[in-house]
């Protein structure tokens, strides 16, 4: 039936085959894309948001803990009591190096970056008071360090990983937003590519009904008298 069209027409329907599928092919492309995208902010949420915040809990309770632990050193007299709880300190200390060596392979906007930093300063700070108050040989020496210096330190290091935690909320609350605009757009896309599919079949379609009844008329024949 197409090789009933006129050149014209043959050109048109041509042409609006060419542009749908150019402009098909383009919207595929960018779905995929941005699905592609859109799976990477969602990782990205999980792996260098959710993650890290749970971390940060434990770190925190090793903060704590480490404090508590402290201060039964501070009280009592047995040198194996002391060795024990060095010990224990000493643990809490390694699993808390690994979180922050996991934590810190995580992605960071600038400003978490600039927040990381200084709270890794101050716990290598934190340690070193630690360690002071652990091998002290003089208890007045050691309470002093621990009332002064220590719970100040404790305070100023807990409150940087508060801004951390509040920061990653931010940061993962703005992923999501992006993630959601990202999503309606393909929405759009996906509906314009139906809309475009429709217009290129309904114009072949008018094309082809041009050209049945072009065929159908039958041409007269005059007869001179």
């Amino acid at each position: 039936m197409i090789w009933n069209l006129s050149g014209r027409q043959r050109y048109r329907m041509a042409m609006a085959l060419a542009v749908g599928f150019v402009l098909i092919f383009a919207a595929s492309w960018f779905v995929n894309h941005t699905i592609g995208k859109i799976n990477e902010e969602f990782k990205s949420v999980y792996d260098d948001r959710l993650v890290p915040a749970a971390d940060i809990a434990r770190l925190v309770e090793r903060f704590y803990q480490n404090q508590i632990l402290l201060e039964q050193h501070l009280h009592v007299q047995s040198a194996t009591e002391k060795a024990s709880i060095q010990q224990e300190v000493e643990q809490h200390n390694k699993t808390i190096a690994q979180l922050i060596a996991k934590y810190s392979v995580t992605y960071f906007t600038e400003k978490e970056e600039a927040y990381f930093k200084e709270f890794a300063s101050a716990n290598k700070q934190l340690q070193n008071l630690q360690t002071q108050i652990l091998e002290s040989d003089n208890q007045s020496i050691a309470t002093g360090i621990y009332n002064k210096a220590y719970k100040a330190q404790i305070h100023t290091l807990l409150e940087q990983l508060h801004l951390l935690t509040s920061l990653q909320e931010e940061v993962g609350q703005e992923l999501y937003l992006t993630a959601e605009r990202q999503v309606k757009l393909l929405k759009m896309i996906s509906s314009l590519v139906i809309a475009i599919a429709m217009i290129i079949a309904l114009f072949v379609g008018s094309l082809m009904q041009s050209s049945r009844k072009i065929a159908a008329v039958k041409p007269q024949k005059f007869h001179l008298n």
